[in-house]
């Protein structure tokens, strides 16, 4: 149940939603122009971002909603979860992250082999698609536009940001360098941003397998069950758990069972949280030759 929690609180919610997924589009929307050909392929990537980013906020975030009533958090304990989460964002590629892994040797996991290949096959087509507007690094350093998004893209939270004011600078986002230097940098972004938005989101999002069974996973469990025998059962209801009434604890822990699997209103809103969040997406491979430039088709 923590890992659960954990990967839907922090991975999908917090790293996919509102850190890539929201910067890239706010950053991409407020300093590209309509036809530039970055923000012209990252729609690609963004369609509808901000319309589920802030249905999230709400659905999820909030107290007594869904993620606080499903999880064993108290709703102080939920806020900082999540504070946590974007203190400890990093911006680095797909295998670095599985190299600092230390998996051991000849250990074959599909998020270690597809995901790699993944971000290869990503890194492969921003490059050639780079190279077809910025032949060199200077166009890079010279595009305005690109520099500005570069900058937004630091806004993605006010963690690690120093100075007040004008003199504000933030390094929310932990890109590399304060300015777009290189096309290899351009290119490394785009790819990150794809690959969190796709393949990460794919994997942190799509968990309705887990939830198959009360039996087999739970985003928390109370500590005690039923009553082994007399009287109506009981059930400890701890005031994490997002409302409702406290019942009187056990007079003797040894006439409960212990619960081992999810109660029914916590199954329910496991399944509530799984059906909000796992929308059919728009699939990567597709006719997208609406957002071409005339003449780069």
């Amino acid at each position: 149940s923590t890992i659960i929690s954990a990967l839907t609180l922090r991975e999908h919610l917090t790293y996919t939603h509102w850190i890539v997924s929201n910067r890239v589009s706010f950053a991409s929307r407020e300093s590209l122009g309509k036809d530039h050909p970055v923000r012209r392929l990252l729609k690609l990537f963004t369609f509808r971002t901000p319309t589920i980013n802030l249905i999230s906020m709400h659905t999820l975030m909030a107290e007594n909603m869904l993620l606080h009533r499903a999880s064993a958090f108290t709703l102080k304990g939920v806020l900082e979860a999540f504070e946590d989460a974007a203190a400890n964002f990093k911006y680095r590629p797909f295998p670095e992250e599985m190299a600092d892994k230390k998996l051991p040797e000849g250990t074959k996991l599909p998020l270690a082999e597809d995901g790699v290949e993944v971000w290869g096959k990503y890194t492969d087509f921003f490059a050639e698609y780079v190279n077809v507007f910025y032949p060199g690094d200077e166009e890079v350093q010279q595009d305005k536009e690109l520099q500005a998004f570069w900058k937004s893209m630091e806004k993605a939270t006010d963690c690690h940001k120093t100075g007040t004011g004008k003199d504000t600078v933030y390094r929310g986002y932990g890109l590399p360098s304060e300015t777009l230097d290189t096309k290899a940098q351009l290119v490394e972004l785009l790819t990150h941003s794809a690959f969190w938005v796709t393949a990460m989101h794919e994997i942190t999002g799509n968990i309705v397998e887990y939830f198959e069974s009360p039996a087999f996973c739970a985003t928390k469990v109370h500590k005690l069950g039923p009553k082994i025998s007399g009287g109506a059962d009981e059930q400890e209801e701890a005031s994490c758990c997002g409302g409702g009434p406290k019942a009187s604890p056990a007079k003797d822990p040894k006439d409960h069972t212990r619960q081992t699997m999810a109660d029914v209103q916590t199954f329910f809103q496991d399944l509530c949280v799984v059906g909000s969040t796992g929308y059919r997406l728009p699939p990567v491979i597709g006719d997208w030759t609406h957002l071409f430039l005339k003449g780069n088709e």
